[in-house]
């Protein structure tokens, strides 16, 4: 099933919106501005979901006419609708990528805090353990410490997994998958390439989020939905 563009615009638009809110309660729960370097995964999928909104905009003006093209012939396979779909499922995919990005150097970030903040000392000490300090060795201590939910853990492993088929494996699935996160399950089949509708790279960019602000809060002792501190 696909968004047709008219579906995909206010997807986007309530995606920036949504992102746009969740930052400024952040801001304020913690204290800092919202260009805070902790809240950088808000700003990513906010400019993201604008400049998506522009693309459509831009190739819905073209394909009515509103916008008149020189040498509409040479390039008019350049601006099809088919030629949209692909450059706004690209986009869309860059969306999540760089949200799970902006997600590790944030909580990166806050672990800066140790010093003020006993939860962040005890993930910072047992995600070292591993050697390596990255997002998904944080994210491992924070379950072990039970600072996370299931579900949440499940919803980061899922990202992972699906960021590193995507990076890191020529979008081609290593092995069978199949995600039970927000909307209809996602299915990979082992040796065949990636192929997701838009719709679910919006998704994933707004689940990435939204771990990332419950991690968040959760690290600095403050409530958060499905959470009682």
């Amino acid at each position: 099933m696909e968004m047709d563009i008219e579906e995909l615009m206010r997807s986007f638009e309530g995606t920036r919106i949504e992102a746009e809110e969740l930052q400024q309660r952040l801001a304020l729960q913690l204290r800092c501005s919202q260009d805070d370097p902790r809240l950088r995964v808000f700003t990513v999928v906010r400019n993201a979901a604008i400049n998506l909104h522009a693309l459509i905009s831009f190739y819905n003006s073209y394909l009515s006419g509103e916008i008149p093209i020189q040498n509409p012939e040479t390039i008019s396979k350049f601006l099809s609708t088919d030629a949209l779909k692909r450059r706004i499922n690209q986009d869309a995919k860059l969306m999540f990528i760089e949200a799970l990005s902006a997600a590790e150097y944030s909580i990166k970030t806050t672990l800066r805090d140790k010093e003020n903040y006993p939860i962040i000392r005890i993930v910072l000490k047992n995600a070292k353990r591993s050697g390596h300090l990255c997002l998904e060795s944080i994210v491992d201590a924070s379950f072990k410490n039970d600072i996370i939910p299931d579900d949440e853990y499940a919803d980061w492993n899922a990202l992972f997994d699906i960021r590193y088929c995507l990076i890191y494996n020529n979008e081609i699935a290593d092995k069978p998958y199949v995600f039970d996160i927000s909307g209809p399950k996602i299915k990979l089949k082992q040796g065949q390439k990636i192929a997701m509708p838009d719709y679910r790279y919006i998704d994933l960019s707004i689940i990435t989020y939204s771990v990332h602000a419950n991690l968040l809060r959760a690290l600095y002792g403050l409530p958060h939905p499905g959470r009682t501190l």
